[in-house]
């Protein structure tokens, strides 16, 4: 039976090579743009810590008043109220939990030979590295006591390090981020963000 479909393809084509030719071309295409779809669905839908799905939450409070859809999802805010955050994130749970949010900081040293540029920043808790298996190249995150005092202490990734101190160990040493002065207590490993956590 296959050799007899065979051989009707092949009288097909000899006899309109052209729309022949453009029926097989059309059926790649369009294998193609399916097969790079669903790889590309594949990868962005991946858990990126499987083992920690079904203990990771984010709470999501409604603060809008009625018939405001301003930045929601299933009419709910993407985020929460700074006052809603910290009264959570200072419960007394006995469960790991970090408020966060992006920030832009203009990051500068006293050194002529570091410009001065912009970096998104992870303003957040202690217990991100913990919560989201973030691994550290050198030092660690900060303690629990720098937090309560509100001690200027930061984490750098490792590209921002590489461009600031070289690649070099600079746990201990002063970064600026706007008009304050850091100490960096750790430097983590790439953590890509651009995978969506379940």
């Amino acid at each position: 039976m296959l050799a007899h479909y065979i051989d009707l393809a092949w009288r097909s084509f000899k006899r309109t090579p052209l729309v022949s030719g453009l029926m097989v071309l059309a059926v790649a295409v369009g294998i193609g743009v399916t097969m790079t779809s669903l790889s590309v669905y594949h990868m962005m839908s991946m858990d990126p810590i499987p083992e920690k799905s079904s203990q990771l939450f984010q709470p999501q409070l409604n603060t809008m008043d009625d018939g405001e859809t301003w930045w929601t999802e299933d009419d709910l805010p993407f985020q929460l109220t700074y006052k809603d955050a910290m009264n959570l994130y200072q419960a007394p749970l006995d469960v790991r939990k970090t408020p966060m949010i992006r920030a832009t900081y203009s990051v500068h040293m006293d050194s002529p030979d570091v410009t001065p540029f912009l970096a998104s920043a992870r303003v957040t808790g202690k217990d991100i590295f913990a919560m989201f298996n973030i691994d550290f190249i050198y030092g660690t995150g900060w303690t629990q006591q720098q937090e309560q005092n509100a001690l200027p202490v930061v984490v750098l990734t490792q590209e921002l390090n590489d461009k600031l101190f070289g690649g070099e160990n600079s746990v201990g040493k002063q970064v600026m981020l706007d008009d304050t002065q850091f100490q960096v207590v750790g430097v983590i490993a790439p953590w890509d963000l651009t995978i969506k956590y379940y």
